[in-house]
């Protein structure tokens, strides 16, 4: 963190902007169903949590600029179900290698996810009219993903862990559209192709233990829409953004099935920016 923080200071000697984010967003993977209950398939889904953003700006040769962004957002989620009428959707064995066929009483499910991200661009800005303004980009990113999902069928118990790391490229755009007295509509738009080392672990109880370690190249969308507001030299600006990764659901089951559903991030982002 200390040499982060000197690399920032130093940096901003020759910036263009420093930008600050704060993320109110919300996660949520598909292939995540635990349980069936009264022949419906529940599944789990992630309250809205808080998380930030730095982003640093830095003035190249005419009009390029390289921009260094990293992103960090964290949340957990649980659901515990009791009743009867309850399948399982994971065959769960337990110490004495059994598996789990029919009904049960309670079902626990956890879940939780550590996302970082950091994404070096390199742009071109340019106005094509007098009220627009547009950047152009391609760069690298660099992922950081972790999750860890924990199953209870009364008294059997799967976990699961994944951890992601990846290094892609990445290309698209940042646009302004001037509206009036300082304010600008902003649409901004990037795809990223990603080659991922995707380690998944599997425990179920004493018994059943398996790991998979996958290699891929898979795609992610961002995209994000808004408000912003200028002046001087501070702007703000309030946005909704997504962030989507294709099939990023890697949880195992017996039979070892992966690519199960795809990974998104939506909510509020709010930006302050300061510009030198």
């Amino acid at each position: 963190m200390r040499l982060l923080a000197c690399l920032l200071i130093s940096s901003a000697l020759w910036a263009d902007y420093l930008s600050f984010d704060y993320l109110f967003w919300k996660a949520e993977q598909s292939g995540m169903g635990y349980v069936i209950k009264n022949g419906n398939e529940l599944n789990l889904s992630a309250p809205p949590q808080s998380g930030f953003r730095v982003g640093l700006d830095l003035e190249c040769i005419r009009s390029f600029d390289a921009l260094i962004a990293f992103t960090w957002f964290k949340t957990d989620t649980e659901s515990d179900k009791t009743g009867p009428n309850m399948f399982p959707t994971y065959n769960v064995e337990n110490k004495f290698n059994n598996p789990t066929f029919g009904m049960f009483n309670r079902a626990k499910c956890m879940w939780d996810i550590d996302l970082r991200y950091l994404t070096l661009d390199l742009g071109q800005s340019f106005n094509p009219t007098k009220w627009i303004w547009m950047r152009l980009f391609a760069g690298w990113i660099g992922l950081w993903e972790g999750q860890h999902f924990r199953v209870y069928y009364d008294n059997r118990s799967m976990r699961q862990s994944l951890d992601v790391k990846g290094i892609g490229m990445r290309q698209g755009f940042n646009s302004r559209w001037h509206m009036a007295r300082g304010f600008h509509f902003v649409a901004n738009t990037a795809f990223d192709e990603i080659w991922v080392r995707n380690k998944v672990s599997r425990v179920d109880g004493w018994t059943l233990n398996t790991v998979n370690d996958m290699r891929d190249i898979k795609p992610a969308l961002e995209s994000s829409f808004g408000l912003l507001w200028e002046q001087g030299n501070f702007m703000i600006q309030a946005m909704w953004e997504m962030l989507l990764f294709f099939n990023a659901n890697q949880y195992l089951t017996l039979s070892e099935e992966a690519n199960r559903g795809d990974l998104s991030f939506q909510g509020l982002t709010a930006r302050a920016t300061f510009l030198f």
